[in-house]
């Protein structure tokens, strides 16, 4: 991996405050990136304009509500949080030409069981994974759509 190419480069990273999003801002901070912190949900218009005022080029789009539990007691919350937070990532960074986008999902959208493949069918069917799968759908309609440049990361197991 080249270790100069985040020098210099603009990233906004959703969900900083959390054990993924502290660490990967540390990390780009070190590799000299110019890193924008987003430590909440943002409304549409804010990201719009912290996106254009810091020309922004890459987007991580690590904040959602990440608890099961919370989910299952509050899906309104939830689905507001993960489905819209990353909605209005979306259209934002189309609307402002980001480069690229990394947006981390979850092995959840696969369903109960182990031993899943990429290639599995996504079988949700509690509030939080069927919101991550909504979160990837989305994705991968505007990557078709916009043929904008997405990854979806489906992270498993993840504490510190």
């Amino acid at each position: 991996m080249n270790q100069n190419f985040w020098k210099n480069k603009n990233v906004m990273i959703t969900g900083s405050k959390g054990f993924i999003g502290s660490h990967l801002v540390k990390e780009l901070q070190k590799r000299k990136a110019n890193v924008i912190q987003i430590k909440k949900q943002t409304s549409f218009t804010m990201l719009k304009l912290i996106i254009k005022l810091n020309n922004i080029q890459y987007i991580f789009h690590l904040g959602a509500q990440s608890q099961v539990g919370k989910a299952i007691e509050n899906p309104n919350e939830t689905f507001k949080k993960n489905i819209k937070g990353t909605w209005d990532i979306l259209e934002t960074a189309r609307q402002t030409n980001v480069k690229r986008i990394i947006i981390a999902s979850t092995d959840k959208v696969y369903g109960e069981g182990l031993n899943k493949k990429e290639t599995d069918p996504l079988n949700a069917i509690n509030p939080y994974d069927v919101s991550k799968v909504a979160v990837d759908k989305l994705a991968q309609s505007y990557i078709s759509t916009y043929n904008m440049n997405i990854v979806i990361t489906r992270f498993c197991n993840v504490y510190g």
